[in-house]
């Protein structure tokens, strides 16, 4: 299976940040190593620290679960949308002017604002042309909005009113009007995919040695994608929980927060300007939304903890090498911690055993 190394190690414990969609990798600076334990409330061997999983849940049915065929088939159109996702790697960006501009389009405009005739501080691209989103790029009252079904090479008004509160008296609840020409609508066109180009672009990287090649093995990996989707929903759905470990709920929602924090800290941002632009009425708010997932997570550490021990596994130097695939793994241990390496390589052995051991059927 491709591995994403990134992916897997965000996804165990920073889920929360996922759902703001704001926050990319894990990793990605030395300041966030020095400030965020991601093993705290776990022991070394990835176990939760001073914690019997066994007072809280019951695992239930989990030694030979059946799985609906239906459940875990791979479509053409989910395949397909894998290969698109890969061939987007190596898309080329093209100037599109035969179409007018609609919902969704990338679009490279330049402008000039004026407001009573004038034109006023920072209010033009200067001709140097700037890229927005139709239904994303946020721009004052409807914008961009105003942009579709104009042609690139036109130039029309777009009618504004500066919101009262701005910011900036010399504009501030004010009727404007930018003059606005469309450039060009930039659209990303996929190269063809033939043989040549998958053993030019794939095989080393991926191990692709043909289109068809290539189209099996993602079947495979999809399957087994949608496998381990519903063993992970099972084993949670069917499991009888008693109650949550508080102290270990706190800890993760603490450790959340430092983890938004010092990635807006990365972008030069602050947390009230994300409380602010997010609608969040203040700090607690914001931890307190990322509650489900993480009470989600503790779940799922504590039915994998559970079966981990009853089956009595262990894990091995190999088993955290081929996790991470690579045979020195200590750039990981020293960034995330003995705990939480052995965390995500525990809660994989479980995943592969419940695989290993179901069944799908018709």
């Amino acid at each position: 299976m491709r591995k994403n190394k990134t992916a897997k190690l965000c996804s165990v414990i920073l889920v929360a940040a996922l759902i703001t969609g704001t926050f990319a990798g894990c990793g990605d600076s030395e300041q966030e190593s020095d400030t965020i334990n991601f093993s705290v409330g776990l022991a070394d061997d990835g176990t939760m620290d001073g914690i019997d999983p066994a007072d809280y849940v019951t695992p239930v049915g989990y030694e030979s679960i059946q799985i609906p065929e239906t459940d875990v088939a791979v479509s053409d159109e989910d395949l397909q949308s894998q290969i698109d996702s890969i061939l987007q790697n190596y898309a080329e960006t093209v100037q599109v002017t035969d179409r007018a501009v609609a919902d969704g389009d990338t679009v490279n405009i330049d402008y000039v604002g004026r407001i009573d005739g004038v034109e006023f501080e920072n209010g033009s691209t200067q001709g140097e042309g700037t890229d927005v989103t139709v239904g994303q790029t946020q721009y004052i009252d409807d914008f961009i909005d105003q942009l579709v079904g104009h042609m690139p090479g036109e130039t029309f008004d777009v009618n504004v009113t500066f919101p009262e509160d701005y910011g900036d008296e010399a504009v501030n609840g004010k009727d404007a009007v930018f003059e606005t020409t469309i450039n060009y609508i930039k659209e990303s066109k996929l190269p063809e995919l033939t043989d040549e180009f998958v053993t030019e672009n794939l095989q080393e990287s991926e191990g692709y040695t043909s289109v068809e090649d290539m189209r099996t093995k993602l079947r495979d990996e999809l399957y087994e994608t949608n496998k381990q989707q519903y063993l992970y929903e099972y084993i949670l759905d069917n499991s009888e929980y008693k109650e949550l470990p508080s102290d270990f709920v706190d800890n993760q929602l603490t450790l959340q927060m430092r983890y938004v924090e010092t990635q807006l800290e990365s972008t030069g941002a602050t947390l009230d300007q994300y409380l602010e632009q997010s609608g969040y009425e203040n700090e607690d708010e914001l931890k307190e939304s990322f509650r489900d997932s993480i009470e989600e997570l503790v779940r799922y550490y504590l039915v994998c903890q559970v079966i981990f021990e009853e089956q009595n596994m262990e894990i091995s130097d190999e088993d955290r090498q081929t996790f991470f695939d690579t045979d020195d793994i200590s750039q990981y241990t020293e960034y995330y911690g003995e705990g939480y390496v052995n965390r995500l390589v525990m809660d994989q052995k479980v995943m592969e055993y419940l695989s290993e051991n179901a069944a799908v059927t018709a």
